[in-house]
């Protein structure tokens, strides 16, 4: 059971994404953010969180440079600069929870200066389903 693990499952570009369950805070509708000025435009802004500034990026902006009022945000934790910080990704929709015998892992294809790939970790099969496994702490979510 080691080389299993749990991966929240998600929508994003029509392909199937998994995180580490262990990252996940929370699933929220999305909602109206307050804008930060002179951000780039995968950020929508933050959120107040239970007290908490929570910092929200479009992953579809960011990687795909689309955008539809839909989606779901995911609170979780990330690994930035040797901090964890908590952050907000809107996603097209959460599908699962999933286990990955991550023996099986195979490295994500790479194309040649590929820089929006970083965050990939690999590829797993899952019911027949190939899941994309990312890396959130990545993500460069605070380049300029």
């Amino acid at each position: 059971m080691e080389d299993n693990k749990q991966l929240l499952t998600f929508m994003l570009n029509d392909e199937v994404y998994g995180v580490d369950i262990l990252r996940i805070q929370e699933i929220k509708d999305v909602e109206k953010c307050t804008p930060i000025p002179n951000a780039p435009d995968w950020t929508l802004g933050v959120i107040n969180l239970r007290g908490s500034v929570v910092p929200i990026f479009d992953l579809r902006k960011m990687f795909f440079d689309y955008h539809d009022d839909a989606g779901v945000i995911i609170v979780l934790r990330v690994e930035n600069n040797g901090k964890t910080k908590v952050v907000g990704i809107v996603v097209d929709s959460v599908s699962n929870t999933e286990f990955a015998n991550m023996a099986e892992m195979q490295p994500a294809p790479k194309k040649d200066n590929e820089a929006r790939n970083v965050f990939v970790e690999g590829l797993v099969s899952i019911d027949e389903r190939m899941v994309i496994l990312t890396d959130i702490d990545k993500i460069d979510f605070f380049r300029e």
